[in-house]
């Protein structure tokens, strides 16, 4: 199966649509209801998007409270780290925010392309 477009992205294809969500935080509503917030790391050829550092939220009601209070504490609320979110189940994707810098993807695509460049992230001075 190949994923749908986006209805927003009528300008690019599905893998630019996801290729442009790269290296982004994302808020995913699933059909049952549950939310998952994290970073945007891969997906495969069926649409199941892989996402790192994740939170998930059973309610939007948990969403919502989380954003008005941070120090928000419930057991509707769980850390995953890794999880697999399956295409089939996602019912929207939004943008909360980048997690790498403009810098450093810019360095992993070069790397990508065998143009080797200085690291953005490295803080060792090379004293030869």
């Amino acid at each position: 199966p190949t994923c749908s477009p986006h209805p927003l992205s009528k300008k690019m294809n599905s893998e630019e649509f996801l290729k442009s969500l790269l290296a982004k935080r994302l808020r995913i509503k699933i059909k049952d209801g549950r939310v998952i917030d994290g970073n945007f790391m891969c997906t495969d050829d069926t649409c199941n998007l892989v996402i790192s550092n994740c939170e998930e939220f059973l309610t939007q009601t948990d969403v919502d409270e989380t954003e008005r209070n941070p120090k928000f504490n419930t057991a509707n609320i769980r850390t995953l780290g890794l999880a697999i979110v399956p295409g089939q189940e996602i019912v929207s994707i939004s943008v909360i925010k980048e997690f790498l810098s403009k810098e450093t993807l810019e360095y992993i695509s070069a790397e990508k392309n065998g143009d080797h460049k200085t690291d953005p992230d490295a803080s060792i001075e090379n004293d030869k």
